[in-house]
């Protein structure tokens, strides 16, 4: 009887058929969105790959800093969640004016947090990278990498945030051409004029990806900015 009497719930519930009309709206804002992911992930991917053809001191100095700025990362990262839960739900909650006051107040912790990281980047580069290594060019190399990473680190905290933020409001198309412009239009290929075919080598191809995450974290706040006035 229990069986029975919970029958109708499941059929219009979870096994419910799906539909059309809310799959479509999934794939419409998934797509998007799920590109904005895959273009930041593969261009730093690809600026390993191209660090590599300089050698394997270049290359193990590179994930010497890559290590750091990624533990850093997982800060905004983490905020960037809960920025993005927080917007939606005051979307859904039909509060628009708590979207602004969220997003911006999360970019600025992010943007402190970043700071400190920021500065024990740069004070301490020399000795965080003897950590992992005895090697003295390594070290060298690495350093210098962590004081590109230092500028980096706050551009990074704030493109992430302002990335989930759009997601939370449901605005995916724009800011997915915007990462796009940023990583393939600007980071790779600045990185590749000036560490591959110029002469800044792993240093340059850091600071291409400086640029693109500056452009991302402008043009991205901007554009929620915009659309929450």
């Amino acid at each position: 009887q229990s069986a029975e009497a919970l029958r109708p719930a499941v059929r219009t519930g979870w096994l419910a058929p799906l539909s059309r009309e809310r799959f479509g709206e999934m794939f419409r804002v998934g797509l998007p969105a799920s590109g904005m992911l895959l273009f930041e992930s593969s261009a730093f991917a690809f600026s390993g790959i191209m660090i590599g053809w300089l050698g394997a001191v270049p290359l193990a100095s590179h994930q010497i800093a890559m290590s750091c700025a990624s533990l850093a990362f997982m800060f905004p990262l983490g905020l960037s969640i809960a920025a993005g839960m927080r917007v939606s739900h005051a979307v859904g909650a039909g509060e628009p004016a708590r979207r602004r006051p969220i997003a911006f107040g999360a970019i600025a912790l992010g943007v402190a947090v970043m700071t400190v990281c920021a500065v024990a980047f740069g004070a301490g580069g020399r000795l965080i990278a003897s950590w992992f290594v005895p090697d003295a060019t390594v070290i060298a190399l690495a350093s210098r990498l962590l004081i590109v990473a230092a500028v980096f680190q706050l551009a990074d905290g704030v493109q992430v945030i302002a990335a989930a933020v759009l997601r939370g409001i449901t605005d995916v198309k724009v800011p997915a051409a915007i990462t796009l412009v940023a990583y393939w239009g600007i980071a790779l290929p600045l990185g590749y004029a000036l560490g591959i075919a110029g002469p800044w080598g792993a240093a340059g191809v850091w600071t291409g990806i400086a640029g693109g995450l500056a452009f991302a974290a402008m043009f991205l706040t901007v554009r929620f900015a915009r659309l929450t006035r």
